[in-house]
């Protein structure tokens, strides 16, 4: 039985339990005289509401109306009472949304005693969090089979996904994601694995406290960290640490394909021997002519017009090019572009990455989403021309810009984005390649 207050959820896997159930309690109310509303009161259903659930076939799933709430509220200039009501929404729906933590994190930012002023951050939060709670997948109820937790930490934020395996097939329980206080966010990394190990069996321990279950983490020396030799004085967090953990029976393995977990809390790593990102390129010829034939190089995606002639092009392109003006025009530009952009918006939207695997002579950089002014827009334009370099993007996040462009729901600012996107390919064929990209490996982040 699950009781909230004065709602009671009864449940049984079968009719005749059921039954018995239903007596058993029925038996109780009578000795403890307690009234109940019969037009309230639902008995024998498949399917039920309860507390903004729906419960069917061992799953439950937000009723619509609650993302509804969220769509009412402005996306930008909340009070604080606002955002106070907004993040109690969305906290209701926390096992739902993975990364949640980071996602609401410009928001809280804005219940402190003296808030930053509102800014785009908050208001791409807002966007982001109506977007991401509009159609949320039901969850799994555990029930009697394995019940697995992964778990993963990273310098900020941890995240945890439980399952549940039944016949070899994990079914999704929930996701949980939080970030370090402002001491745990100095402790080593291996502190911080077993913090996390922590905090989600914390979170999820209704569903863990007395069963036995497995443990999946991106670290192997959790079990040697909770061990201590005769002859050393134990690190006293770590002992209690351990006496919290002597309540649960679990067995531990290191994760070797933790990719899920992972994702809730770091971006991957760029790893050469595993994956490469999808290769776009501006200004690659149509053909060119081996042996004295030609042979015709199509881009990965049939595109309806060559990259060189897109209409969204600058219209000096072609003529800076032709006229061979691009190399002298784009460097007295530049110097300007780079100041505003790093004047105004910091050094943050670009961060480097070292060597790109395949192209030794490309200086990969992962683009983080924030404003995307007109400087950077030619800064990009520039580089991409003139220079041997590589831009990746999440492709989670690629694909929400991507998403919202087409709905012509972009900031002023982000629209600038849309546009260079749409200098490669156009939009539609940005959705294929993301949609590919994730679906071929688990590991494939990048694009």
């Amino acid at each position: 039985a699950l009781i909230y207050i004065d709602d009671i959820l009864l449940y049984s896997p079968d009719q005749e339990s059921h039954t018995i159930l239903l007596e058993r309690f029925k038996q109780i109310i009578l000795e403890k005289a307690i009234m109940l509303s019969e037009r309230k009161m639902q008995t024998n259903k498949e399917e039920i509401e309860f507390l903004g659930m729906t419960i069917k076939d061992g799953k439950y799933q937000p009723h619509p109306n609650i993302a509804e709430e969220l769509k009412k509220f402005p996306d930008n200039n909340l009070s604080q009472k606002q955002v106070q009501h907004f993040l109690g929404i969305v906290n209701y729906l926390r096992d739902f949304v993975p990364k949640l933590s980071r996602l609401t994190n410009p928001l809280r930012k804005m219940l402190k005693k003296d808030p930053p002023p509102w800014s785009s951050k908050q208001t791409k939060a807002i966007q982001r969090l109506k977007e991401e709670t509009t159609h949320l997948p039901p969850l799994q109820i555990p029930s009697e089979g394995k019940r697995i937790l992964q778990t993963d930490a990273s310098d900020k934020y941890w995240g945890a996904i439980l399952f549940e395996e039944d016949n070899g097939k994990r079914r999704l329980c929930g996701y949980k994601s939080g970030r370090y206080n402002d001491v745990e966010i100095h402790y080593h990394s291996t502190f911080k694995e077993i913090l996390a190990v922590k905090n989600r069996i914390s979170k999820f321990q209704f569903h863990l406290i007395g069963y036995r279950f497995l443990v999946e983490m991106g670290m192997s020396s959790f079990p040697k960290m909770l061990q201590f030799k005769q002859k050393e004085v134990p690190h006293p967090q770590l002992l209690r640490w351990v006496e919290w953990f002597s309540k649960f029976a679990f067995d531990d393995i290191k994760g070797k394909n933790n990719v899920l977990a992972d994702i809730l809390s770091r971006p991957p790593k760029f790893l050469a021997q595993v994956h490469h990102p999808v290769e776009v390129f501006m200004f690659q010829p149509s053909s060119s002519k081996r042996k004295g034939k030609d042979k015709t190089q199509h881009p990965p995606f049939s595109l309806p017009y060559q990259p060189n002639s897109h209409p969204d092009h600058p219209p000096e392109v072609l003529s800076l090019i032709l006229e061979k003006r691009f190399h002298r025009e784009a460097m007295n530009m530049m110097l300007s572009y780079q100041v505003n952009v790093f004047r105004d918006f910091g050094g943050l939207f670009l961060k480097p990455l070292g060597l790109h695997p395949k192209y030794p002579f490309i200086h990969p950089i992962k683009y983080q989403f924030r404003e995307f002014p007109e400087e950077l827009k030619w800064m990009f334009w520039y580089l991409t021309h003139l220079l041997h370099i590589g831009i990746e993007f999440h492709i989670e996040d690629l694909q929400y810009y991507v998403t919202m462009a087409t709905r012509q729901e972009l900031s002023p600012e982000m629209k600038n984005f849309a546009t260079f996107l749409k200098w490669f390919y156009p939009l539609e064929q940005w959705h294929e390649m993301i949609g590919l990209e994730s679906l071929k490996n688990m590991k494939a982040q990048w694009i």
